[in-house]
């Protein structure tokens, strides 16, 4: 004997729509900076940096904690600086039984776009206690431009319409 289930479609429907509110919520908690620290461990946050003009010079000011110089890779190439490298996860013989661990590892890429007319060869770079100094020598007087000021209309439309 076979037994016929009759299936509701509102409760088929009903179950459809939980799941795809889990798997919402799945990805909201995933996106979301203050949920679950844990899983984030191993992503590695590229560098902050700062760019500031002493003089002529420019520098690029990146800070790199708990990584060594030979970790990092600077180049040069049509024009765009490129900062690159790896931290890698302290290794250690015992297991840690962390409560929280925010510190992150991994590889990280920074490009940033020159000014033109540079010398590739004369830029510096120095790393100390967890900074990264990038010296452009020159590169601030070839950023410098005039300010244009553009005025600001009231009748756009007027004026868009006379231009087509």
């Amino acid at each position: 004997m076979t037994l016929l289930m009759r299936r509701d479609p509102l409760l088929r429907d009903a179950w459809g729509i939980q799941r795809d509110l889990d798997r919402l919520m799945s990805a909201f908690a995933a996106s979301s900076p203050s949920t679950d620290l844990m899983a984030r461990t191993d992503e590695f946050a590229v560098p902050s940096i700062d760019v500031i003009r002493r003089g002529e010079d420019l520098v690029f000011h990146a800070e790199m904690p708990g990584m060594k110089s030979e970790d990092i890779d600077i180049s040069v190439a049509e024009g765009l600086l490129t900062v690159s490298g790896t931290r890698s996860s302290e290794s250690t013989t015992e297991e840690s039984d962390y409560l929280v661990r925010e510190t992150s590892y991994g590889s990280f890429q920074r490009t940033l776009q020159l000014p033109t007319g540079l010398d590739p060869k004369s830029i510096q770079a120095e790393y100390r206690d967890g900074i990264l100094d990038i010296v452009i020598p020159g590169a601030a007087k070839s950023t410098e431009s005039p300010t244009v000021h553009i005025p600001v209309s009231t009748h756009t439309q007027e004026r868009l319409d006379t231009h087509h």
